[in-house]
């Protein structure tokens, strides 16, 4: 094979040498290319505009200049034609077999400066939807678990009240223990939620981290909490301790009250215990209260002072 006897020249200065070196291995790997089958000629884009390879020792971008050399191999822009590394010439346009912008051409290998050159390509563009689909998928899985578990707004009164007299039995229970068993249990309670705190549909912590009624996701600032009545878990903003366990009276029969409702106590009462609520359990409840209240036999009395 015949070539030229400059590309074979050889200079006394050894980058000189590496050079020669570097320009002729890049010569014959480009004559040694697989042969491009008839078939598939046509559909070749033209080289007639490139730029040779061997007139380059750097790529042609101003801004990056870097030398090619055995391991830094030059790559043509199949739309300009300049040579340039791989770093620069990692881009890609559909091109037309004359090298022409083509939106139904191939994709083909270019430079930074011809792929910004026509604006930003669409065909083929990506955007990430995970926050949208993750929004998404926390509404079915909330939907999902209120059907199951029926938390939230979904339960009815009946659930309720269901859920209130088991606080109070066992609060009661709790109370009418002794001094020291009750400070063990309320020293631990810290630690672990009593059995009677937890609702029979009670959420395991481990399960979600997100609000059951907002969605809102738990972070370090906002940590999950139960509601006692229906056992879901929510965070600070839903829910509130405003549900008070009391012994009412001389009897010291226990009670169940939300405070600043209708019915609720004038003052705090002596050994009350607060619980957290959900807002949704406090809407029911405190429609509970009110009604309780309003059937009594008190509002009778409270007109008669009235009038």
């Amino acid at each position: 094979m015949a070539h030229r006897s400059s590309n074979y020249y050889r200079s006394k200065s050894l980058n000189a040498q590496w050079e020669d070196l570097s320009r002729s291995v890049s010569y014959v790997l480009n004559e040694h290319e697989e042969p491009i089958p008839k078939a598939e000629r046509v559909r070749q884009i033209t080289k007639a505009h490139w730029v040779n390879s061997l007139e380059r020792t750097h790529c042609a971008d101003g801004s990056c200049r870097k030398k090619f050399t055995l391991t830094e191999r030059k790559h043509h822009c199949r739309r300009c034609g300049e040579v340039f590394c791989g770093e620069c010439s990692q881009y890609r346009r559909r091109l037309s077999v004359f090298a022409t912008l083509d939106p139904d051409g191939i994709s083909y290998r270019v430079c930074k400066s011809c792929f910004d050159d026509v604006g930003p390509q669409t065909d083929g563009a990506f955007c990430s939807l995970w926050k949208e689909f993750n929004h998404v998928r926390n509404l079915v899985k909330s939907k999902k678990n209120n059907n199951d578990h029926k938390v939230g707004p979904g339960h009815s009164l009946r659930d309720i009240k269901e859920e209130l007299q088991r606080l109070v039995d066992g609060f009661a229970k709790h109370i009418g223990q002794s001094k020291l068993k009750s400070f063990v249990t309320e020293a631990f309670s810290f630690l672990k939620i009593p059995d009677w705190q937890r609702s029979k549909h009670w959420m395991q912590s481990s399960s979600r981290n997100y609000c059951t009624l907002c969605n809102k996701t738990f972070s370090v600032t906002e940590t999950k909490s139960h509601c006692k009545v229906c056992g879901s878990i929510i965070c600070s903003f839903c829910s509130q301790e405003t549900l008070i366990l009391y012994p009412a009276g001389e009897s010291a029969v226990v009670q169940w009250s939300l405070i600043n409702i209708i019915g609720s106590p004038d003052k705090e009462p002596a050994g009350c215990l607060y619980l957290r609520v959900c807002n949704a359990c406090h809407s029911e409840a405190a429609e509970l209260q009110g009604n309780t209240v309003l059937d009594g036999p008190t509002v009778g009395s409270i007109l008669d002072d009235i009038v």
